[in-house]
Parts: structure tokens; C-alpha cells; sequence
């Protein structure tokens, strides 16, 4: 749920009084796993005083502490052995996101994390940090957003265990589904971001969150910057094609080799 009224975006059943108290919500797919203690730990993690989302009063932005908690993310057993497919792909972090979320270089340098859609948040705080931001039907893929704007921490020794598509056509459409919601996220490099309404607020995200944004962007265009590489090596570039076509080859193969020599130490 992004933003906004919330009666105006879901159907409401029973009483809500309940609800109303409730500070913390997990977020998770149908195929999460969660191992015992993880949530309870997710939950302290988070309440942890020096966690605590402090906002700018000026600008709104969240300047210090988070509205999430990210776990690390790995892809289960049983479901990495359901195919050919998911044996060569699932351990492959070039490929797969969730599996990269071990430790981050944001998060190691600049103590703020992404956020992949599987975690835990405070209402209170991230509903502040979203509120008028979110345009109605927008953005497919919203984890990214609200992580930059709710500020987001990984906590790498808490672990949860996601599935993978056991068939390339059901990967591509993961795949499909994750670039389309990335570059929907273009207008929010500009100064002048989209809020609700169709109005335009002055972009609070810093150059980090933006730069977050591009590097979405660019990986997004590897498949197709491999795949211009290997023609052009055959048509426009002078040498063998079969040395552009050799490169072409290692940029994902390196990770292969890596994930092999791992694998055997």
C-alpha cells in the first residue's frame, strides 16, 4: 500500500480498532520463509533506540535511524534443486538480487541500506516518510521507492529464505516485472519529483538515493549491453569476433567461476 487515503486503495473487512495500536508490519512474498525468532528479532532490531526514524522538519526527509529493517535474504535449498535452471541460476548473485543482500556497500559505507521488499517497518515513521509522495498507479515495483525514502537498514544476520522460478520464462517475467518498476522510477532523478494529485514537490532524495536509482538502471542493461557487445564484435569491431565474443562471455561467466570456486571451498 503506497501513500494516501487508505480506504480510497482497499476493501476493509471486520474491526479495525485492532489494528489501529499496530507498530511494526512484516512484509513478505508467498514463498518467504521465516526461520524461528526472526520476526522477534526483526521487531527488536528495529525498536532499538538508536534505530529510531528521526525526521527533518524542514524538508521531511528521514535524516537519521530507519523506517526499515532489511534482512539478508537467501535462496532456499529445496527450492534451488528444483530444475537444471534453478541449480545453474539461483546461487548466482550476479542474477539474482535477493542472494546479494549478505552485505552492502551502501549500507557498510553510508549506513543506508536497499530495501528488496522482503522486511519489517514502523507504520507510524514510513507513512510519514511516503506521505503525498506516492502518485496513484505509478510504479509497479515499489520497494526501491519506499526505501529511499524511508531509509532503510540491513541487518545481515537476520535471515529469511525465498524461493526462486524454477523455469526461464517465469524468471524472465520476474525479470520484466523488476526492470519495468525501475524505470518507472525515472522522474524521481529530477529536481522536481511527482507527488499525488498530479502535483510536483521538490525532490528530497539525496545524490546516494539517486545514484541508488541508476545503478538499477544500469543493470537492468546488462542482458542487452552483453548481447550488443557479441554483435557489434562480429560487425563493427575490428579484431576477431571470436575475442568480443570470448568477453562477452566472461562478463557473466566471472561470476559463474566465483560462485563455483565458492561453492568447492
Amino acid at each position: 500500500m503506497l501513500g494516501g487515503d487508505v480506504s480510497a486503495y482497499s476493501v476493509m473487512e471486520g474491526n479495525l480498532e485492532a489494528l489501529r495500536g499496530v507498530r511494526f508490519v512484516v512484509t513478505l512474498d508467498a514463498d518467504t520463509i521465516l526461520p524461528p525468532g526472526s520476526v522477534s528479532r526483526l521487531a527488536g532490531a528495529l525498536a532499538h533506540p538508536l534505530n529510531i526514524a528521526k525526521f527533518d522538519e524542514n524538508n521531511g526527509r528521514v535524516r537519521s535511524g530507519y523506517t526499515i529493517i532489511q534482512p539478508r535474504v537467501e535462496i532456499s535449498p529445496l527450492t534451488g534443486s528444483r530444475s537444471l535452471f534453478t541449480q545453474l541460476y539461483a546461487g548466482d548473485t550476479a542474477i539474482d538480487i535477493y542472494s546479494r543482500a549478505v552485505s552492502d556497500v551502501y549500507q557498510d559505507l553510508f549506513g543506508s541500506g536497499i530495501f528488496v521488499g522482503k522486511g519489517i517497518y514502523e507504520v507510524a515513521s514510513f507513512h510519514r516518510s511516503l506521505q503525498g509522495r506516492t502518485p496513484e498507479n505509478a510504479l509497479l515495483s515499489h520497494d526501491l521507492f519506499e526505501g529511499v525514502h524511508g531509509r532503510t537498514a540491513l541487518a545481515s544476520d537476520i535471515v529469511l529464505y525465498e524461493g526462486f522460478p524454477s523455469e526461464y520464462r517465469e524468471y524472465t517475467r520476474r525479470w520484466h516485472r523488476w526492470v519495468r518498476g525501475d524505470w518507472q522510477l525515472l522522474p524521481w532523478l529530477a529536481a522536481q519529483a511527482p507527488g499525488q494529485n498530479g502535483t510536483r514537490l521538490a525532490n528530497r532524495l539525496s545524490w546516494l538515493d539517486r545514484w541508488k536509482i541508476i545503478e538499477n538502471f544500469r543493470r537492468s542493461l546488462n542482458p542487452f549491453s552483453l548481447v550488443l557487445l557479441a554483435a557489434a564484435g562480429w560487425f563493427v569491431l575490428p579484431g576477431s569476433p571470436w575475442v568480443w565474443t570470448v568477453l562477452a562471455l566472461a562478463a557473466p561467466g566471472a561470476f559463474v567461476f566465483t560462485e563455483l570456486v565458492t561453492g568447492l571451498a
